[in-house]
């Protein structure tokens, strides 16, 4: 272990790269975004969640729920549908009691003039498309085949 601490290993975090708007639109041209095959509308319900809604860490996406007890619910407002997000148990926010009094996030992403890169509307085409056994299950990441 000492060899390597000396050695440097360990030093030098791996930081994300942003995706800029030019990456991004290629990523559509591609079709590698877009709702036209179950792997591609997953992908780009992942990248649009974490855009929209700031889940950054591994565990925040794969415990997003649907059904009874969903973080995501649908919505109509003043400036037109939307979709809620609302914030479970996370790494700084564990549920216990030093916790009790801090409230969970919400963050609330409304639909765009952009049918095919909105977040709302690629939602609802998800939840449409998912079997009828799989909407008793409540994990969010179920891959379906059309």
């Amino acid at each position: 272990m000492k060899m390597l601490a000396k050695s440097g290993a360990g030093l030098h975090k791996k930081k994300a790269k942003i995706i800029s708007e030019a990456q991004e639109n290629i990523l559509w041209e591609m079709g590698l975004l877009g709702s036209h095959t179950p792997e591609s509308l997953l992908n780009t319900l992942v990248y649009l969640f974490g855009i929209h809604f700031a889940l950054r860490a591994g565990k925040e996406r794969r415990n997003l729920r649907i059904g009874v007890n969903s973080q995501l619910q649908l919505g109509k407002g003043s400036f037109g549908r939307f979709l809620k997000y609302t914030e479970d148990v996370t790494k700084t926010n564990t549920g216990r009691l030093q916790h009790r009094k801090l409230e969970c996030k919400e963050v609330i992403a409304y639909e765009n003039s952009s049918p095919d890169r909105c977040v709302v509307r690629l939602y609802e085409k998800y939840m449409g498309l998912r079997y009828v056994f799989f909407k008793i299950i409540s994990l969010f990441f179920i891959i379906f085949f059309l």
